[in-house]
């Protein structure tokens, strides 16, 4: 699968901004991005602009004016049937008490039962200090505050309180947490071989891979992108090692990176509901969004 230019990129983005509104009002309709389409479930080169759906119906049992055009403009277009599972877990025995703190292993808010996994450690450009990043469900979810303590491991031990609830953004489900220098950090992500250094851009095509709490280390492809996020498939073929399970609950957290540089591209926050493995997906928010919103740098 071919990796299209940012130029290209942004250019049909701009295409899918002029329809969204208009098909968000769509019965079943949840969410837009542009992407690879699929037919007859395999998922080919083209180019399309992608109206994801809870569930396919038959044009019949549709209202006329429901409708999804064949296309829009010069691009096609593809109803994909896809159901979100926001990817945080209950609490897991197996998970182990880390020095240095890294990314990729668990943490907890000790106000909720619910886990998820440290992105990686990161610099808070507003007081040059190293915080700890993760998603807005992991951290905050219904009732998380400022201040509340962050354990590692994602237990209810107030010694393994490594530090504090600082900032959140909400529509990027992304929070930061500062750190209580009880234990060393080290800016590197558990089984990734060098240290993320940058972020970028994710694009159509591009070979990704993150390191999560609950299903480790695993690869697949960006083949969705939307405005503020983008969708992840696992990879059929090539030298890197097929993953069919791509993220599991307790996976929320975790930092897509570029194969090629490490760079970070996205922070992963969701997967597929649809245990299928045709159906595999995962969701990440895009990483050059939540350094602007939550004003930290790698």
């Amino acid at each position: 699968m071919e990796l299209i230019s940012n130029t290209q990129q942004l250019a049909l983005l701009e295409l899918l901004a002029a329809h969204k509104a208009r098909f968000l009002n769509f019965r079943g309709v949840h969410y837009l991005d542009i992407g690879f389409k699929y037919i007859t479930n395999i998922l080919t080169s083209q180019l399309a602009i992608r109206i994801h759906v809870h569930q396919k119906k038959a044009a019949h049992l549709l209202d006329p004016a429901q409708l999804v055009p064949k296309q829009l403009g010069q691009l096609p277009t593809d109803v994909i049937q896809s159901n979100r599972r926001l990817d945080a877990a209950t609490i897991n025995i197996r998970d182990t008490r880390f020095n240095p703190l890294i990314g990729g292993i668990a943490i907890r808010n000790l106000r909720h039962n619910l886990l998820g996994t440290l992105g990686a450690v990161v610099l808070d450009r507003q007081n040059q200090t190293w915080v700890g990043i993760s998603n807005h469900h992991v951290l905050i979810n219904k009732n998380g505050k400022k201040g509340d303590p962050v354990t590692q491991p994602a237990s209810n031990n107030i010694n393994d309180i490594i530090g504090f609830v600082t900032r959140w953004d909400e529509k990027l489900d992304c929070a930061i947490f500062s750190l209580n220098n009880s234990r060393m950090i080290a800016p590197r992500i558990l089984d990734i071989p060098t240290a993320v250094t940058s972020i970028k851009e994710p694009l159509l095509g591009m070979t990704v891979v993150k390191s999560g709490r609950t299903t480790g280390k695993t690869y697949g492809v960006v083949e969705g992108v939307s405005e503020e996020e983008f969708t992840i498939v696992p990879l059929k073929n090539g030298p890197l090692p097929p993953d069919p399970e791509i993220s599991a609950p307790g996976d929320s957290g975790s930092i897509w990176l570029d194969i090629t540089d490490h760079s970070a591209v996205g922070l992963h926050y969701a997967g597929e509901k649809d245990s299928a493995p045709q159906n595999e997906r995962a969701w990440a928010k895009k990483m050059n969004r939540i350094t602007a919103a939550l004003d930290i740098s790698f």
